[in-house]
């Protein structure tokens, strides 16, 4: 439970939370948080599919959609961990310099770029090449021990600045007086909405985000991340399910509080720009990092021990994340990927071998180099959330669909159509989509003729900041289930119906259920984790021999 917990309690995670408190208020924390719906869905489709007799997700994808669908699927996943690299060292390099800024010519005409400081490179290298040590070292296991300190530390601290916040802002007088002096303002961090007259139940007023959340979390989000489905196939399943929906109900209350950071932090400078209250009390921080809610600016204001503090919490957590990324990438190009190639379809953790985890060592070392790149174009840390997801959506449909339909409604043998359509399709559009946003680090529109050829706009739901992104969301999971189901029908190009586990499926079955019920433990092979399930296997493997 707390490797779940803190495997998700992201560094960008926390510093998006902050930003959109300060954003929405409350609201904003709320509306990120829907992302964490991604550990009761996970736990729902991973739990089926252990109980189908699968070890792995790439081994279900394989299985029911045959060998191209788990190669593309394998690119959804580095996809996902090479946004993982940059945009949590990144929030961390904020604590320790000065990032990318765009600020305006003194004559007020258009902007200026500032490039980061040589201290802000120096850490986000710094914090990448930790992680990547230890568990070039210890694989898994090493990531797994360290879970569970860092989750204590995450939330004693969070408490303690949360206890830190309330003090400071009981001593700030002129803020009290300015947040009480009017109908449209709040004292309570919870009632305080920063867009006036915009109420936080309303979509412009965060509840677009909390919809886009909720559709990218239960659908597709959580099945391309393997920080969270690896996790999936560690613990008795009952036991994995019962941790990972407890795990994150825990986990989405700590970002909903941590987004109260960026709540304090909009009250304060909204303060100052108002002309109220002074502006020493934000102890050297930018005005405007302070009311965006970046958690570097907020806990300057509240001095230098609780500065240190908010500091500890990001590097515990994005520390803990890159951990976790990087075993995720040694599993991916070793018994996955390379597996793959030698046997057709990915190994099971209890085959992997010396040669194996020399690849994921290898791949761990790319991907921590490439995944640091984007850095020199300044991305928002956000577009690692609601950008890839997007691309990704067209996971939903297949992913649920072998999960959860039963074996006597399921196809036999493969239907590589009805994953390959909705996954390339959503991506293209999900592509395309980025080609219309994506920005170089001045601030400019890097593909401009893109923008202006290609129009989403028919797509918005409501007037919020999150609408387009909404719209697309909502047609890509309609599109995702839709094609799952038409290329899933017999007649379909490519489909197989040769079932080579038809033999044996029901005594296979009864074995996957007797083993699911029971307790397992956790070995270490080769620095790849793995529990009971995967070497139990071996003994279905014989029964199926036998038949």
């Amino acid at each position: 439970g707390s490797s779940a917990f803190i495997s998700w309690i992201f560094a960008k995670s926390i510093t998006n939370s902050s930003k959109q408190g300060a954003r929405y208020g409350v609201a904003g924390g709320f509306g990120y948080a829907a992302w964490y719906l991604s550990f009761p869905a996970a736990a729902i489709v991973c739990y089926k599919l252990r109980k189908k007799g699968y070890s792995s997700l790439p081994q279900a994808i394989h299985d029911k959609y045959g060998p191209t669908s788990a190669l593309i699927f394998a690119g959804c996943v580095a996809y996902r961990l090479y946004n993982e690299v940059w945009s949590n060292s990144r929030v961390i390099a904020d604590f320790f310099g000065r990032q990318t800024r765009n600020v305006p010519h003194s004559n007020g005409q258009g902007t200026r770029t500032i490039d980061a400081s040589d201290g802000w490179w120096i850490s986000a290298i710094l914090v990448t090449l930790l992680p990547l040590s230890y568990v070039f070292l210890g694989g898994m296991r090493s990531s797994l021990i360290s879970d569970a300190a860092q989750t204590v530390v995450a939330v004693i601290f969070l408490v303690v600045v949360l206890v830190a916040i309330e003090i400071d802002r009981n001593k700030q007088n002129d803020l009290k007086n300015w947040a009480t002096e009017g109908s449209d303002k709040a004292w309570n961090m919870f009632e305080y909405e920063p867009m006036q007259d915009v109420s936080g139940l309303s979509l412009k007023g965060g509840m677009d985000l909390f919809a886009l959340g909720a559709i990218q979390g239960t659908l597709s989000y959580p099945f391309f991340d393997p920080v969270l489905t690896d996790r999936c196939f560690l613990a008795e399943p009952k036991t994995m399910a019962r941790a990972f929906t407890a795990g994150g109900f825990f986990a989405a209350w700590f970002i909903m509080l941590f987004g109260l950071i960026g709540v304090h932090g909009r009250m304060l400078g909204d303060c100052v720009n108002d002309g109220v209250c002074s502006e020493s009390i934000l102890n050297g921080a930018s005005l405007t990092d302070v009311r965006s809610g970046a958690p570097a600016a907020v806990a300057r204001t509240l001095g230098v021990g609780i500065y240190s503090v908010v500091a500890i919490i990001m590097i515990t957590t994005g520390i803990s994340t890159l951990d976790s990324t990087f075993t995720s990438v040694a599993k991916l190009a070793g018994p996955d990927l390379h597996g793959y190639i030698e046997t057709g379809k990915p190994l099971r953790l209890a085959d992997a071998t010396s040669k194996h985890v020399w690849i994921g060592r290898i791949a761990m070392i790319t991907i921590a180099i490439v995944g640091t790149l984007p850095l020199l174009d300044n991305p928002a840390e956000l577009d690692a959330t609601t950008v890839a997801g997007t691309i990704v959506s067209g996971l939903a449909g297949p992913i649920w669909t072998m999960a959860i339909l039963p074996d006597d409604w399921i196809w036999q043998g493969t239907r590589p159509l009805a994953f390959l359509v909705p996954v390339i399709l959503c991506a293209t559009i999900g592509i395309c989509f980025r080609l219309t946003t994506a920005k170089d680090k001045h601030g400019d529109l890097k593909y401009q003729r893109a923008a202006r050829e290609i129009d989403f706009s028919y797509l918005d739901v409501g007037p919020g900041i999150y609408r387009r992104y909404l719209g697309i969301n909502i047609l890509q999971a309609c599109l995702s289930i839709i094609a799952t189901f038409v290329f899933s029908l017999d007649w379909c190009w490519f489909a197989n119906d040769d079932d080579p586990h038809h033999d044996y499926k029901l005594p296979i079955k009864a074995k996957v259920d007797q083993f699911c019920s029971d307790d397992a433990d956790t070995t270490d092979t080769n620095g790849f984790e793995h529990n009971t399930i995967d070497i139990k296997y071996n003994e279905m493997e014989e029964a199926k021999a036998g038949l």
